[in-house]
């Protein structure tokens, strides 16, 4: 039950399975040892559902959409609702508008002790349908990539994952094969 206003004339009016699917996932075993502190960054976060379900358990979690057919103010307005927000942390995601093809300068905002702290994880689903969407998302990772916490002990930061994990840069992508027509 997703209980979110819901405008399937944009993709990014529903919920789709994949993000429950990857709600499934993000809550499984394989991801138990990433920790409530991890920054977490939504790619085409459509609605916000998934955003707002694992609020409980990710304190730091932004959402990003595009402004195309007004994805991101239903993307806003859901997330402002905050229907299944932390009420025990009082947290609630960050919305923030991200075009995949002009990603330059768009890291995670400052918190308010002034410190920015890069991204632990970044995730989405149903994210592509074309040759160009897949083209625009492989630039879009590259450059967040690039600015995601460095691999190993080296690094002085602490890492977002519990002991005995070193590599803190994480991607978890889920698709919907066959969507729209083969696309996906």
């Amino acid at each position: 039950q997703t209980n979110l206003p819901s405008q399937t004339s944009h993709c990014s009016g529903k919920v789709w399975s994949a993000a429950i699917v990857l709600k499934q996932f993000l809550e499984s075993e394989k991801c138990e040892r990433l920790r409530s502190d991890a920054a977490v960054l939504e790619l085409g976060a459509g609605t916000g559902w998934l955003a707002l379900k694992m609020s409980r358990r990710f304190h730091q979690w932004t959402v990003t959409e595009t402004e195309d057919a007004g994805a991101f103010e239903r993307l806003r307005r859901n997330v402002a609702l905050g229907e299944g927000a932390s009420s025990d942390t009082g947290t609630r995601p960050t919305a923030r508008v991200l075009d995949w093809n002009n990603v330059d300068g768009f890291t995670p905002e400052p918190k308010p002790d002034g410190e920015s702290r890069p991204w632990d994880f970044v995730c989405g689903s149903d994210l592509v349908y074309s040759a160009k969407g897949a083209t625009a998302l492989a630039k879009c990772l590259a450059a967040i990539l690039s600015g995601m916490r460095p691999r190993g002990k080296e690094s002085q930061r602490t890492c977002c994952i519990d002991e005995g994990e070193l590599d803190c840069r994480r991607i978890a992508i889920a698709q919907t094969c066959g969507r729209w027509g083969g696309h996906g």
